[in-house]
């Protein structure tokens, strides 16, 4: 499949869930088996919708998809079920997989971490398909290595999102309906905290919002594993001074745990573990909500989803809020826009670590990326490209896939200009719930290690339990 710039292609393949597909991650080990694997979790049909912070119980499965690898000039066989994880934890609000695989032991895939309906954050250690197990039930009690029952801990709150601290490795970052966030830590010791289990450390709460969190994103370490002081050669402990409204961040201890959260309420903030009382930077976004943060790298800074169509970034490099700080012809933006006309609410978002290349979509069902980059010029920043989309026909109750030859050169997204999406999206009807995107994650090392003709692999989940698996290839 190639792009109508020619500069962008993708291969693609569907797998079936069994329903609205609320959180999928992939597993950064790259085994020898030639596969790579893809957690996924669904909600039970006929349990599609869940009250906001109130607890659910009930036997379900995570599902472990082992995706394999195109062979050199041959295409890649179909995915399959590697395992199943039984648990009574109802639905599954959020994957994230341990940024440092497994690699002593090479069955290993490494930690995967979940937050459940019922109140807990689990960890579990995963393991890659063994001959002759595809499809096996595994009890969760068999690769259980910590728990903790949030309700009993937060008194009823429940975790809603997670991310892992790649800088540690060790610790995680889980968020709530309440607006509260928790840093935890596993430990080889065996520490009991109320409805707790060995294994689970709580470090820190910290009430990052007056409603429910969306999102956690940990600020993740340079390319090279140094602090973004070092890398450019100064004091680490050196902050550069920020302007009134712009935020400029540098990590100054291997033991600070700094990470972004997107609030219900349109409010992102960026939180230093070792201060739980004021963020180092909090804006209002949107007067609607945030549904997915995600960092780039280059520059460095947050980008958010919001349900007004629009992607919306934040600068905290040193860099560019210095030179945009000296700049005194034109108006400072402390949050960049990106929305396209008729482009509406979005609700996953995810950036390529080490590429900086953003995947989202919504309820529009249009696959839409573009390179993260803060330019305060309008006209610097590169128009958004569709890889793929879906439009479900409810007459004939019918999932249609599209291709990029399907779409428009923009199909409604971000041109490079800006819009009236009033105008646009006036009077016109809701979407149909079963083409929107839910979920998107980008394989984070896939190519690390391959030729560069390897591609970057992308998951998207939607509402009517569909996955989607493009292999992307940028020029």
């Amino acid at each position: 499949m190639t792009a109508r710039d020619e500069s962008l292609q993708a291969e693609d393949v569907l797998l079936f869930a069994g329903g609205p597909v609320w959180a999928l991650a992939w597993s950064p080990a790259l085994p020898s088996d030639g596969n790579d694997y893809l957690a996924v979790a669904c909600h039970r049909p006929g349990h599609e919708r869940h009250l906001i912070g109130e607890p659910a119980q009930g036997p379900h499965m995570l599902q472990l998809w082992a995706v394999p690898r195109a062979a050199e000039g041959q295409g890649a066989a179909l995915p399959w079920v590697a395992s199943l994880v039984s648990h009574d934890g109802d639905h599954i609000n959020a994957l994230a997989w341990c940024p440092h695989a497994g690699e002593a032991d090479p069955r290993r895939l490494g930690l995967l971490a979940l937050s459940r309906g019922d109140g807990a954050v689990c960890v579990y250690t995963m393991s890659r398909a063994q001959p002759g197990t595809k499809g096996a039930i595994v009890d969760e009690a068999s690769v259980l290595v910590a728990r903790l029952d949030c309700r009993a801990l937060l008194g009823g709150a429940l975790p809603s999102c997670l991310d892992w601290d790649a800088r540690s490795g060790d610790t995680l970052v889980a968020g709530c309906w309440d607006g509260s966030a928790l840093v935890l830590r596993l430990s080889g010791s065996s520490i009991q905290n109320a409805g707790g289990a060995p294994g689970l450390e709580v470090l820190t709460r910290i009430q990052a919002g007056s409603i429910a969190l969306r999102a956690v994103a940990c600020l993740p370490p340079d390319d090279n594993g140094e602090e973004e002081g070092h890398a450019r050669g100064s004091d680490a402990s050196t902050r550069l001074e920020d302007p009134p409204t712009m935020p400029a961040l540098s990590r100054s201890s291997t033991s600070a745990v700094i990470f972004g959260t997107a609030c219900q309420d349109g409010t992102m903030a960026i939180w230093d573990a070792r201060d739980p009382v004021v963020p180092q930077h909090t804006q209002l976004l949107t007067t609607g909500c945030l549904y997915a943060a995600s960092w780039s790298l280059r520059p460095r800074g947050l980008l958010c989803a919001c349900d007004d169509g629009a992607v919306r970034g934040v600068p905290v490099d040193a860099a560019v809020v210095a030179r945009d700080s000296a700049d005194s012809s034109r108006k400072i933006q402390t949050a960049i826009p990106w929305r396209g006309a008729g482009q509406g609410a979005l609700w996953g978002l995810h950036v390529l670590p080490g590429m900086d290349l953003t995947a989202y979509g919504g309820e529009d069902g249009v696959i839409a990326v573009f390179p993260a980059g803060f330019q305060q010029d309008a006209r610097k920043r590169r128009p958004h490209q569709p890889v793929g989309g879906f439009v479900y026909d409810e007459a004939t109750q019918a999932l249609q896939v599209l291709t990029v030859r399907d779409l428009g050169p923009s199909h409604g997204l971000y041109s490079g200009k800006a819009v009236d999406r009033l105008r646009a999206v006036k009077g016109t009807p809701l979407p149909p719930l079963e083409q929107c995107i839910l979920r998107l994650a980008w394989h984070p090392t896939y190519g690390a290690g391959q030729a560069s003709h390897a591609g970057n692999r992308l998951a998207t989940g939607l509402a009517c339990g569909v996955v989607r698996l493009q292999t992307i290839y940028v020029h």
